[in-house]
């Protein structure tokens, strides 16, 4: 987290497949991608991912949804709730998420410097 945009993910993530926008990964169950409110997708699997965390659900939707998702990825609504992540002893002061400013330099959901 190096405060980029530029930061590519595509060889890093435990998931089947990628978003082409923002290279995160994504299950295919999925209609859209939860990180980057990137387009849909075209022909989401019918069959859900075993062993998949969901620690959430929309509250538009009533869909699963795993910690720091930005995004619902079955209807797209953004995520209002600010995830909490013990033992993080900070909120960083533009999304109000769990942050640590002795390892971060720049928020890691939402690219605020943490200086």
């Amino acid at each position: 987290w190096c405060g980029s945009g530029r930061n590519r993910f595509d060889a890093d993530t435990p998931f089947s497949h990628t978003c082409t926008r923002c290279h995160r990964g994504v299950l295919p169950e999925w209609r859209f991608c939860p990180w980057c409110f990137g387009p849909g997708f075209a022909s989401p699997a019918t069959a859900r991912t075993a062993g998949v965390r969901y620690h959430g659900t929309c509250a538009h939707c009533g869909g699963k949804l795993m910690r720091f998702m930005r995004y619902c990825p079955w209807c797209r609504r953004k995520i209002r709730r600010s995830w909490q992540v013990r033992p993080f002893p900070e909120v960083c002061t533009n999304c109000n998420w769990s942050v640590d400013s002795t390892f971060w330099n720049y928020c890691p959901w939402c690219e605020q410097s943490l200086a």
